[in-house]
Order: structure tokens, then C-alpha cells, then sequence
């Protein structure tokens, strides 16, 4: 087997969707094609030694769903092509930044950042029926964005440093009973599911007209429920912060609005907006889903918004995204990149895939290999090709 085919379908997977080692071992083809930009293979460690965890599991047959897709759910153009754009992403960064991203997952952080993915991963894993219109809408987003405006508001958002403050501010103000009081739907809070609802829209709306101002489309209609104390901690906190984000002169608000315009009227930018432009028909189902996270049973929203915070404030995490924002940019930059990127993850939203592998996704974070998973990404990274058993 040449160095080439270590880098097709049996060691390819370690890369690709959201389990990047377990194909070797699964009687996946290996002459599948190789991507263009692989470097010969270095000398490293063999697949056996880099992922145990992980190949225990496909041993097992607990991943079958993950093997089923990566074995039939890809052809092999359409894997290559994907392979490769993780490639050229990765092999783009120089080698302080390629190191600043892995030390955010090989150091601490990664103990403190897991738990609250997996929680969040269990909550849509645990009805995934239920959000079926969710990944609808969301690969509907992916496909009409794809000129990057996705990229652009995730990257601006990233890098605002009001970011920490504001989700800080927000776990605080969930934690008041009078919040959750609002919130309620079996006491018929004024912030109950269609009042959310109602809020989140109407400023969404706010966003992308002229003259959007946090003071006069959110502090206004909030104030409107005297109960609410504005102007005390956390929530006076939380306005001061999302006033720093959605500043006019600021990066964050233009790309937010690129994006809500692809949401609200499914076009690329908010200037082919008009006068007589119509909204799309459509259920607001990411606001819903921000109600279901604000007040469920199942996940401490608050907790996962405080680590969230803690992570964005942190020095290794803020030295990581300056490397990310390269990425993030060169798929702004290159359509052809992004086609690909899209094309896997409107693959994984399929309700028929995402149905057999969010379980499986979920079993991979309590058995805790994303550290061997990262390991294999730094082997591709600097020219290996590991060899699977």
C-alpha cells in the first residue's frame, strides 16, 4: 500500500465528520482515492497505538452507525474532496498556529470544555425526532450562506471580547427564580414560549433596520415587564455587554445582520433585501430551541454558559483564535472549500444520519477520545499517515 493510500478511505475517517478514527478495521476500501495535497508519510505510530479507545468501540460494534456512513454514506470523490479541504485548512496554518489550536484540546481546558458538549449534544440526541425541522432549517442556513456569511458573524463573534461578558451575564440572569418565573409555561410567564418567542423575533427583526440600537430594541420592550430589574446585576450586566457587541462602529452587529438576512428572506446578502421582499415561511425553531435550552430539566444551561464564558477569557483559548479566524477566513475566501465543508455537514443533518449518529457521538465523549482524536489529526498534520490495525 503507497503512502497515498494510508491517506484514503482507512485513515481518511480520522479526519472527516465527527469521528476522524474509526474506519480502519471497518473493510473499507483501500484504494479509495487519495487527496491531492498529501506529503509523503512520515514515520509515526500506528493507528493501534495513537486511538485504542476508538478502535475498541468500532471492535465492539458500538459505532455502527458511524461506520455505516462513513462506509456507504460517502463516495469516495465525495470523501477525498472533504479530506482534502481539511487538509488544506490545516496544513495552511503555520506551525505557532497549528500548536496554539491543539493546546486548547491536549491542555485542562479540554476537561472543563467537554461536559458541557456532551450535555448539549445529549439534549438534541435525546428527541431527535422532535428536532427534525431543527436540522431541516439548519442545513436550509448552511446552503443559503454560503457566500460566508455564517463564517463571518461566528468570527466576528468569537473575537469580540464583550462575548464572555455577555454569556457570563446571561447563566447569572437565568439563575434568578424571577427570571425562570417569566420563563415559565406552567405559570404563564410573560416570557413563556410565545413571549419569547415574540421578544426574540421582533429584535431579530430590530437588527437589520437602520438606526439598531440595544438601548431602544432591547432595554425598551424588556422594560415593558416591570417586574423585570434592569437596572441592577446581572441583568444591567448583561445589557451593558450586549450593548459592547452589537455596537454600530463595531464587526460583530454587520455580520450578525449578513446572517439573519439569510435566515429571515434566504438571501446571500441583507442589501438584496427590498421593500418588497418577503419573509420566508418558515417556524422560528433556533429561537425555540434557545427557550427549550433556557428552561429545561435535562441540561444546566447556566453551567454550560459560565464555562462557555470562562473558556473565552481564557489566554491559551484567546492566543487559539487568531489561527481560527484563518481558517474561518479561508472559507470565507474559497467557495470551493466551503461547497465541500457544506456538502459533509448537510450530509450529517440528514435526519436518517443524524438519527443513528448523535447517540454514537454522545458514547465517544463518555468514553473520552478527543484526546486520541486530536492526536491523530497532529500525526496528518505534520506528514503521518498511521497505519490501522
Amino acid at each position: 500500500m503507497t503512502s497515498r493510500q494510508h491517506l484514503a478511505r482507512p485513515g481518511a475517517v480520522l479526519l472527516v465528520g465527527l469521528l476522524l478514527a474509526v474506519v480502519p478495521g471497518c473493510g473499507a476500501d483501500a484504494d479509495a482515492p487519495s487527496p491531492s495535497n498529501a506529503p509523503p508519510a512520515a514515520r509515526c505510530a500506528p493507528l493501534s497505538d495513537l486511538a485504542p479507545l476508538t478502535l475498541d468501540l468500532v471492535a465492539s460494534g458500538q459505532l455502527d452507525g458511524l461506520r455505516a456512513f462513513v462506509e456507504t454514506g460517502l463516495a469516495d470523490e465525495q470523501l477525498t474532496a472533504v479530506l482534502d479541504a481539511l487538509l488544506r485548512l490545516i496544513r495552511g496554518l503555520d506551525r505557532p498556529e497549528l500548536e496554539a489550536l491543539l493546546a486548547v484540546g491536549e491542555g485542562p481546558l479540554l476537561a472543563r470544555a467537554l461536559p458541557p458538549v456532551r450535555d448539549a449534544l445529549a439534549f438534541v440526541a435525546a428527541d431527535i425526532e422532535a428536532r427534525q425541522p431543527l436540522l431541516s432549517e439548519s442545513v436550509r442556513l448552511l446552503r443559503t450562506c454560503d457566500q460566508g456569511a455564517l463564517y463571518a458573524a461566528v468570527d466576528s463573534a468569537l473575537r469580540d471580547p464583550a462575548l464572555p461578558d455577555l454569556l457570563a451575564a446571561l447563566a447569572d440572569s437565568l439563575r434568578l427564580p424571577l427570571v425562570q418565573d417569566l420563563l415559565s409555561e406552567d405559570l404563564g410567564g410573560a416570557l413563556s414560549r410565545p413571549g419569547f418567542t415574540a421578544l426574540v423575533c421582533n429584535i431579530v427583526a430590530a437588527l437589520i433596520r437602520p438606526g439598531f440600537s440595544v438601548a431602544r430594541d432591547i432595554t425598551a420592550p424588556l422594560s415593558g415587564i416591570e417586574l423585570l430589574p434592569l437596572d441592577s446585576p446581572p441583568l444591567s450586566t448583561l445589557l451593558d455587554a450586549l450593548d459592547r457587541l452589537l455596537a454600530p462602529t463595531g464587526p460583530t452587529l454587520p455580520a450578525l445582520q449578513g446572517l439573519i438576512c439569510c435566515d429571515l428572506y434566504g438571501v446571500t446578502r441583507c442589501d438584496e433585501v427590498t421593500a418588497s421582499t418577503p419573509l420566508l415561511n418558515r417556524d422560528p425553531v433556533f429561537t425555540w430551541l434557545l427557550y427549550d435550552l433556557f428552561v429545561s430539566d435535562q441540561i444546566a444551561f447556566d453551567a454550560v454558559l459560565d464555562v462557555v464564558a470562562d473558556l473565552g477569557r481564557d489566554p491559551q483559548v484567546v492566543a487559539a483564535l487568531a489561527p481560527l479566524s484563518a481558517v474561518l477566513g479561508e472559507l470565507v475566501a474559497t467557495p470551493d472549500l466551503r461547497r465541500t465543508l457544506i456538502s459533509l455537514l448537510v450530509r450529517l443533518l440528514a435526519p436518517e444520519v443524524a438519527r443513528e449518529l448523535a447517540p454514537e457521538l454522545v458514547l465517544l465523549l463518555d468514553a473520552n477520545v478527543v484526546p486520541e482524536l486530536l492526536a491523530v489529526v497532529r500525526a496528518f498534520a505534520y506528514g503521518c499517515a498511521p497505519e490501522g490495525p
